[in-house]
């Protein structure tokens, strides 16, 4: 009789990342394998991204959607926001984000982009002495026993415990992207019951580095060797898969095939933060602007294409005016989501198709401190890489960042932290004299996302049965 598998998605953003890349397809050929939704992502979402044959196939296998009320959802965030500040000297990404929001986001009473009004600003100040409030609670009641009561407090859901209980899965599958209230119950059920069951997917290569886990699962599937850090910190005693991840497979797969370029000219791309600085963003713009403008002969069909971060939610954002350039445009694919607080990316079935080929047939790659750095170096990209020292902390978010240890050991990046220094580098960028060492950076990227040239599914697989009993 075949094993069963229950797979847990809980965001939407899981659907583009598993299953359209079809991570779980060797372990629904083996096994039996079935799909719990969180009950907030809908079908036509579900058909969007998927296409609509797929989404029809998926559907077949989802057998439960679970939804969690206010109340649980709050007592969880609460305990999260605990857990998070009482270990903030134990991951230094906790500590700064702490700060960050203490200075930064409690001290704002208006937005650039809002009219000022009294009620607002009434809004606003108890909204934040609730939050300074519970931050002052987090240091009154600092002991695990605390931790212990509130954990007490968040009722599980009976109907997702039962299904477990019913069925009785051999393995239940969880991909994961910081932390959610159905991750903590079903981890919690199944330590009662002592069984060795769930696996944690984690979604990208750094939430560990900024996110304490509230409870352990048995096993976790990472990136690469370099998450083992973070890990070791949080003491966790499972058992850890080395197995990359699915949303690169295609990166690996194709890239040493020729992609179609996605336009008639020659370009770079600057990739932006989730937080942007538009005074330091038009500095550079204008520079390269400048200098293919003054070298227009040489590089008269060269472009920069800027892309904004698809899930930017400052809420300072300065939208930059591109009109005025002749040499930079925005990324056509990214002008409906380059706006203020986006509440959800437009993710469609082609972005990985975009992405890929945007990346591939760059001359080169400007970026901010972000996963972008690993994705070109996928293809073997020169990267520059801008991260200037922050304000408040007077550091470079790659030396905050513990991530960005082993990335900017890569030899393919060179970093620049001043927006006036930047167009040495892009000059250097522009026509390399001598090709980095492919070897070398596979051997660095590797330490941080694993792969062997096999898909993740496969990968996936060999682990999955070698614990599945």
């Amino acid at each position: 009789m075949k094993k069963k598998i229950f797979i847990v998605l809980n965001h939407l953003l899981y659907i583009k990342n598993y299953v359209y890349t079809n991570a779980f397809e060797k372990l629904e050929k083996k096994y039996n394998c079935f799909y719990i939704l969180d009950d907030n992502i809908k079908e036509k979402r579900i058909e969007n991204i998927v296409g609509k044959k797929r989404s029809s196939s998926f559907k077949k296998k989802i057998i439960f959607k679970f939804k969690y009320n206010n109340f649980q959802k709050k007592i969880f965030t609460y305990l999260f926001e605990k857990i998070q500040y009482k270990h903030k000297n134990t991951l230094s990404n906790i500590k700064y984000q702490i700060y960050y929001y203490n200075n930064i986001k409690l001290n704002r009473l208006f937005y650039p982009y809002e009219k000022p009004n009294l009620v607002l600003g009434i809004k606003r100040i108890l909204i934040w002495s609730i939050k300074k409030f519970k931050r002052f609670l987090h240091i009154i009641f600092f002991h695990k026993i605390f931790d212990d009561i509130i954990k007490s407090l968040i009722l599980p859901n009976n109907n997702l415990l039962n299904l477990y209980k019913n069925e009785n899965p051999d393995m239940v599958i969880i991909p994961f992207n910081g932390s959610h209230i159905s991750i903590f119950d079903t981890i919690r059920y199944f330590k009662k019951k002592r069984m060795k069951k769930v696996l944690t997917v984690s979604e990208n290569w750094d939430n560990l580095f900024g996110r304490y886990m509230i409870n352990h699962p048995d096993f976790i599937s990472v990136w690469g060797e370099q998450i083992k850090k973070p890990l070791k910190k949080q003491n966790y005693k499972g058992k850890i898969f080395t197995i990359g991840t699915p949303r690169l497979d295609e990166y690996f797969i194709k890239r040493n095939k020729k992609i179609k370029n996605p336009y008639n000219f020659n370009y770079a791309v600057f990739f932006d933060c989730a937080n942007p600085v538009k005074q330091d963003n038009v500095i550079i713009l204008d520079k390269i602007e400048n200098f293919l403008e003054e070298n227009k002969k040489k590089y008269k069909n060269f472009k920069l294409i800027f892309r904004p971060h698809p899930y930017t939610l400052n809420q300072e954002l300065e939208i930059i005016n591109f009109s005025k350039y002749k040499n930079i445009i925005l990324d056509p694919q990214m002008k409906s989501r380059y706006t203020y607080n986006l509440p959800e990316s437009k993710m469609t079935s082609d972005d990985f198709k975009y992405s890929l080929s945007l990346i591939k047939n760059s001359k080169f790659i400007l970026t901010s401190a972000g996963s972008v750095t690993i994705e070109a170096s996928i293809f073997y990209k020169n990267i520059i890489l801008f991260s200037p020292k922050n304000e408040m902390v007077k550091k470079r978010l790659i030396d905050i960042w513990e991530q960005f240890n082993d990335v900017t050991k890569f030899p393919n990046i060179k970093i620049c932290d001043d927006p006036n220094r930047i167009l040495n580098y892009i000059k250097k960028s522009i026509s390399p004299q001598k090709k980095t060492s492919h070897n070398k950076i596979d051997k660095y990227r590797n330490k941080i996302v694993f792969s062997d040239g096999k898909k993740f599914s496969s990968r996936l697989y060999g682990k999955i049965s070698s614990v599945i009993y």
